[in-house]
């Protein structure tokens, strides 16, 4: 875990010189709950991701909170990646955690 700005630059370098030439086998995104936020994570951080390898948001079941939009970005994510959804209940109004494999670039 790298407690730091998921957005900035910085932060990718940091996580790009810990992992080396590595590519991580699982991701976990779990940020600042916006839309574009949830959407930025994924799209600075699949990179670093194996072929394959899993990439999951946390926070995907539709919130009563205004700004969380997490829910939107994974209506979108998992169209497109055939996601699988982890939600107790989907009226919960929180919570859930979507899980995709990364395609290749």
């Amino acid at each position: 875990m790298v407690n730091a700005n998921s957005h900035k630059g910085i932060t990718l370098k940091k996580i790009k010189n810990i992992l080396r030439d590595e590519k991580l086998d699982f991701l976990f995104i779990d940020g600042d709950h916006t839309y574009e936020g949830a959407k930025k994570d994924f799209e600075m951080y699949q990179s670093l991701v194996k072929e394959n390898g899993i990439i999951a948001l946390h926070d995907i079941a539709k919130s009563d909170v205004k700004e969380c939009k997490v829910d939107k970005f994974w209506e979108e994510l998992k169209k497109k990646y055939k996601g699988l959804e982890i939600i107790n209940d989907k009226n919960q109004g929180w919570g859930g955690v979507g899980v995709v494999r990364n395609k290749a670039p």
